[in-house]
C-alpha cells in the first residue's frame, strides 16, 4: 500500500517538525495511544517533549500531590 506508506512518512515528518501532535499522528493513522507510541518508536522518532514540558508536568504533579 503505497498511499499508506506516504501517509506514514508524512505523519513522521510533521510530528518531527512539531506540526502535529502524538494524538494527531494516531488519528491520521487510525492508531490508539500505545500503537502510536510503538509506531514512532519503530521508526526511531524521538518524542516531542521539551524541558518546558517536563517543568509543566512537574508543576502539575506538585499541585495534585502537594509539594514535598
Amino acid at each position: 500500500m503505497r498511499s499508506r506508506r506516504v501517509l506514514e512518512c508524512a505523519a513522521i515528518q510533521w510530528y518531527r517538525s512539531g506540526q502535529v501532535s502524538h494524538y494527531q499522528v494516531g488519528l491520521m493513522l487510525g492508531l490508539d495511544y500505545w500503537q502510536t507510541e510503538q509506531f514512532l518508536a519503530d521508526h526511531k522518532v524521538p518524542l516531542n517533549y521539551t524541558l518546558a514540558d517536563l517543568e509543566a508536568d512537574r508543576a502539575t504533579l506538585d499541585k495534585i500531590l502537594g509539594s514535598p
